[in-house]
């Protein structure tokens, strides 16, 4: 599992992009708000499932 606390105000789909990096998983859970074509096609690039609900 990783995490980044920030801000109230900042969206949480930036952060994204960086917790992904080096990431060695299966599955990557995150909800609506992670709903990206870039992020989604970041994920898939490493082979890994994306679940975004």
């Amino acid at each position: 599992m990783r995490f980044t606390l920030t801000a109230g105000q900042k969206g949480d789909e930036p952060q994204a992009a960086a917790l992904i990096e080096g990431l060695r998983a299966e599955v990557v859970m995150a909800d609506t708000a992670d709903d990206a074509d870039h992020l989604r096609q970041a994920i898939a690039a490493k082979g890994v499932l994306a679940v975004i609900q």
